[in-house]
């Protein structure tokens, strides 16, 4: 039986419009569920004709929108603030991701792109702080200390003594009277008090110990009653391995004032005193030991320079005497990592994950800190966490890869236990208020409303973080912008979205 081509067409058209349309790339993912057409108000969108993956479900069709019913209600209106939004981004030359989960519905609000791997740049801060906050605890502990071992005696020691005198003599190239310096080393025997053995001074990457905490430091040892040393000053900086810059940073960078020098021993931020600088500087652990000698020569202890070394293998520290510790905690770190952006914060943290108490048995490495938060993924239910990069805890790696949705499932996470989300909520920075986003946003409903961490580097704009809807409900979000010309297009283009998402 033959069948009238303008039937065939017409049967064909009405399963067009029968049929749900889904994408398997979420940027194709329908932000309304209307379709019509130009001349009589149905807009009929062609669907895509790209072939499925064997076994393979589409993403939209896994994690489907709710259906909305009511064109009045909030989230059919939210749709259409957005899809404007949705349209720009699709006709840009940079690429977008956005995931929104309304917190307090529990389930997926809107998205596009949400599953494709981004660089978060310090969007990376939100992974690191809420796998400590859950692994550590608020009131995890940094911590700098100082152990003795060994014992002092009184005992005759050889002093050496320097004197200089000028020597007047006749030079016959000069033709004349010369004088020239003689230096003469004088031997006698003293008494002295005689520490036989050595001190420790182990540091766990506290970035909050300052030059008064050096003094006081100083001061635990200089109350020792000894006078000279018969062994070693020793810094024990095996808390982390030797590699002193974090995998994927750039060379030219570093280090700078925001590329800081990675060592587990370090005061006054790593950053030099004199001539005062805003710059991290190289090698803080040794700048670390030499103030702290020339502090103890002050008071009255003789250590050579020979005497001074870094030890970036385990010691036997601990089976001494502790006569110092200094600590900080997790929040206290935590406020001006995610409110200042703070990379040496952030590292801190980062590696404070991976030595986990010393319990990991060697000098920690980024790979150890990554797994750290690679387990709190799972926890958290994200997805395919094996393909997201994880080279550092600050942002600053080019090879720093996450999806938005497994950021907005880690916010989830923290969301719903509450020994990580208030810590964390209270320290992230607040739209039009403080932190990164002071000046941002600071009209609108966004305006005290956005709670979230920014992400910048060269060609990465990044913004995730907390809201509340204007129904009342707590959306977490995430929104990255990967190929900006400026960071001022992703940030204006994260702005108008968090209006659309508050208003």
């Amino acid at each position: 039986m033959k069948m009238n081509k303008t039937i065939a067409a017409f049967i064909l058209l009405m399963a067009g419009i029968a049929s749900p349309i889904h994408s398997q790339e979420n940027n194709d993912i329908q932000v309304n569920n209307e379709v019509s057409n130009s001349e009589n108000g149905i807009n009929i969108t062609p669907a895509t004709t790209e072939e499925a993956e064997p076994n393979s479900t589409p993403e939209s069709a896994e994690r489907p929108f709710r259906e909305i019913a009511n064109p009045s209600s909030w989230e059919y209106k939210l749709r259409n603030r957005l899809t404007p939004l949705i349209t720009e981004a699709k006709r840009s030359k940079y690429s977008t991701g956005i995931c929104v989960y309304d917190l307090t519905g529990d389930s997926v609000l809107f998205e596009f792109n949400s599953q494709k791997l981004m660089r978060p740049a310090s969007n990376q801060k939100l992974l690191t702080s809420i796998t400590a906050l859950d692994q550590l605890g608020k009131d995890g502990e940094y911590s700098t200390s100082v152990y003795v071992k060994g014992r002092i005696s009184r005992d005759q020691v050889m002093k050496i003594s320097e004197r200089r005198i000028a020597d007047e003599h006749f030079n016959e190239e000069v033709g004349g009277m010369v004088t020239s310096e003689i230096i003469l080393y004088d031997t006698a025997y003293v008494y002295k008090e005689v520490l036989h053995g050595n001190i420790y001074v182990k540091g766990t990457f506290d970035p909050l110990f300052t030059t008064e905490d050096l003094n006081d430091l100083s001061l635990a040892i200089g109350k020792l009653p000894f006078e000279e040393i018969d062994g070693e000053l020793i810094g024990d900086v095996s808390m982390k391995d030797s590699i002193v810059f974090g995998k994927g940073w750039c060379w030219d960078d570093m280090p700078s004032y925001y590329v800081p020098w990675l060592s587990p021993l370090l005061f006054n931020e790593g950053i030099r005193l004199k001539p005062k600088s805003d710059v991290y500087m190289k090698n803080p652990d040794t700048y670390f030991l030499n103030n702290l000698v020339n502090s103890l020569r002050e008071k009255g202890k003789d250590i050579r320079n020979d005497q001074v070394r870094l030890s970036f293998v385990p010691t036997d520290a601990e089976t001494g005497k502790q006569i110092y510790k200094k600590t900080h905690t997790v929040e206290e770190v935590l406020n001006r990592m995610m409110k200042k952006s703070n990379n040496q914060f952030a590292e801190s943290m980062f590696y404070l994950l991976g030595y986990n108490n010393g319990q990991v048995g060697h000098p920690t490495t980024a790979d150890d800190c990554a797994e750290r938060i690679r387990e709190v993924m799972r926890k958290a239910d994200c997805k395919d966490v094996e393909e997201t990069t994880i080279a550092d805890g600050s942002g600053l790696s080019l090879y720093n890869y996450v999806t938005p949705e497994n950021e907005v499932l880690m916010l989830r996470y923290a969301y719903n236990n509450k020994h990580i989300f208030d810590p964390l909520y209270k320290n992230l920075p607040i739209a039009g208020v403080d932190g990164t986003i002071s000046t941002r946003m600071k009209s609108g409903a966004a305006y005290k409303n956005v709670h979230a961490k920014t992400g910048t580097v060269k060609g990465v704009s990044t913004l995730a973080g907390y809201m509340r809807a204007s129904n009342g409900n707590m959306l977490a979000f995430a929104i990255m912008n990967n190929g900006v010309a400026t960071s001022a297009q992703g940030r204006n283009f994260q702005d108008r979205v968090c209006q659309a998402l508050a208003k």
